[in-house]
């Protein structure tokens, strides 16, 4: 009778050396040509929860998240790679997913990069209460402790006017990449919310470096133009994201004086540059200068 019942449970139970669930995925995905690079995952009482990210001989990419419970693995999430690379972010690099709220969730997040472009962007997502949420996208998205007080931050930086932004005017003409927007975002209460008006110590450092970096500059004799104003933009967006917009404006103008010496070309220029800013902007008529 014994034999009989061990026989039966033999036969119930999977065969020795049977492949995993993780297993048979690499499996499946390795004959389409994919094999697994960085990953991070988490162990929980009732399983696992895993990130992967394949990649091609040729380049191609895919990013998976699984929940493995006993026997089953689920696919929660899948991102394409295409002409856009993907990797974990940083606060994975130690295979891990942290608990960066302290209450038992996890935070999974990945970068999706368009080099050609110089474009990244930060997906962030939270494993919760036994489902997976995705939290939002910061672009240029990186983890950061910026107020030194433990907990990580995640610093967005994008170009709000856009990578081809540029301003003509008679005979001048001049491009602005350099004009970005830094914001600051915070995790809270299982959300991702920007929080950059509570972070002004830490604008109030990048405005301090930037200042200095532009009384450096003669604004009229440099041959950066477009640095120039990609500076005092980048200047003006520091100080508008800590809640301080009105301050930063007047900043900008203050750059670009009108001087009565200047020729009549030249006021005119500046005039023009500086309304096609504040239209694109949207800056209240109240905060501007009277000539």
């Amino acid at each position: 009778m014994r034999a009989l019942l061990l026989a039966a449970l033999a036969a119930l139970s999977p065969a020795r050396g049977a492949p995993s669930p993780a297993d048979a995925e690499t499996a499946r995905l390795a004959a389409q040509g994919y094999r697994p690079g960085a990953s991070a995952r988490a162990r929980l009482k009732d399983g696992e929860v895993r990130a992967v990210v394949y990649s091609k001989e040729d380049g191609s990419q895919r990013l998976y998240i699984y929940r493995r419970e006993g026997a089953s693995l689920k696919t929660l999430h899948m991102e394409l790679g295409g002409s856009q690379h993907i990797e974990l972010a940083s606060i994975h690099e130690g295979g891990a997913l942290p608990d960066l709220a302290g209450d038992g969730s996890r935070v999974i997040a990945y970068r999706t990069i368009l080099p050609r472009l110089d474009q990244d962007q930060l997906s962030v997502m939270l494993w919760r209460a036994g489902r997976l949420e995705k939290l939002g996208r910061v672009p240029g998205g990186r983890f950061e402790d910026v107020d030194g007080d433990g907990r990580l931050e995640v610093v967005g930086r994008e170009r709000p006017l856009g990578a081809l932004f540029s301003l003509s005017c008679s005979s001048f003409h001049t491009m602005a990449q350099a004009a970005w927007r830094t914001s600051v975002h915070s995790l809270r209460q299982g959300r991702l919310v920007k929080t950059s008006e509570s972070h002004r110590p830490f604008f109030d450092r990048r405005i301090s470096d930037t200042k200095s970096r532009i009384a450096g500059i003669d604004a009229r004799s440099t041959e950066d133009y477009g640095g120039f104003l990609g500076l005092t933009l980048s200047l003006y967006f520091d100080y508008a994201e800590s809640g301080r917009g009105r301050e930063g404006w007047k900043e900008f103008e203050g750059s670009y004086p009108v001087r009565a010496s200047d020729p009549g070309p030249v006021k005119r220029c500046l005039t023009q540059m500086r309304d096609e800013i504040r239209s694109r902007l949207d800056i209240p008529d109240e905060w501007a200068s009277r000539p």
